[in-house]
């Protein structure tokens, strides 16, 4: 006849934590990368975590996993699924597709950052095509935009025969080391408001060194639409470290009047951004 110890049993029972409360930690955690939804539009002051999100979850993720493994805890399995699904929500729903009505009498749009330092400045040209830096139209100042350094902005009007529009060639400083986050934010709404200034439409293009996950980005796409998102959008700008963020910083943004086709990038020699092509025109009526 056996003997049950009852004083090992309670003692087992006591050293091990109930159940509800074993999943309190990985409850949390997979609940918290999602909190960030709620409070990202809250300043410009988080424009800098948004960029880095989406490695620290992985991050946070790998940790999970470690723990899921070394410890033995694969509850802890639930916010590793947690952190890396809400990694790719964050890069990729600003980037999800908003297909517009093919434009009337479009015309094909290309931007590109060559670098300041690139070592094949003929072949970065070259890549370009037929669809280079030049205009097939006359170009005139357009001086509503000269309160912004030229540097950041080139306004002209392009005399597209019976639809003349503004067209900017954008470079704002980068947040991360030549202005603050605050200051880009407000360099954005200048130029916002430069373009609602005057009549007619205007296209802005180029470098705008903010990510679309930025407050920044929030801003321009509150009143101008994304061109580039005809269809998936991807990543524009990949060198050394930063090619760990998945950064999208060059676009195309074209008036809420406006339909938009066939986007597409290009690689450009010796650069660090990728080149930016894309149908513009007015939609049907």
């Amino acid at each position: 006849m056996g003997v049950i110890d009852t004083d090992t049993c309670r003692r087992r029972a006591q050293a091990a934590p109930p159940v509800r409360r074993r999943w309190v930690w990985p409850l949390l955690l997979a609940v918290a990368p999602w909190l960030w939804f709620a409070v990202r539009r809250s300043g410009p002051e988080l424009d800098l975590a948004a960029i880095f999100f989406p490695a620290a979850a992985v991050a946070a993720a790998l940790v999970c996993a470690l723990t899921a493994v070394l410890r033995r805890r694969l509850r802890y399995a639930v916010p590793v699924a947690s952190f890396l699904v809400c990694a790719v929500v964050a890069i990729w729903f600003p980037r999800s597709p908003h297909a517009t009505a093919a434009p009337v009498d479009p015309f094909v749009l290309v931007s590109a950052n060559v670098f300041i330092d690139n070592p094949t400045p003929s072949a970065a040209a070259r890549s370009l095509g037929e669809l280079d830096i030049y205009s097939r139209w006359p170009l005139e100042p357009l001086k509503r935009f000269q309160d912004l350094p030229k540097s950041a902005a080139f306004a002209v009007t392009v005399d597209r025969p019976g639809a003349p529009f503004g067209l900017v060639a954008v470079h704002l400083p980068n947040p991360l080391h030549e202005i603050s986050f605050p200051d880009h934010l407000a360099m954005t709404q200048r130029l916002l408001a430069d373009v609602h200034a005057g009549g007619g439409p205007v296209v802005l293009a180029g470098d705008f060194n903010t990510s679309d996950r930025t407050l920044a980005y929030s801003a321009l796409t509150t009143s101008t639409r994304d061109a580039m998102r005809t269809t998936w959008a991807v990543t524009t700008y990949g060198s050394g470290f930063f090619r760990l963020l998945a950064l999208r910083i060059d676009y195309v943004l074209e008036p809420p009047t406006w339909c938009s086709a066939g986007a597409t990038t290009f690689e450009i020699p010796g650069s660090d951004h990728r080149g930016l092509s894309v149908s513009l025109g007015t939609c049907p009526r």
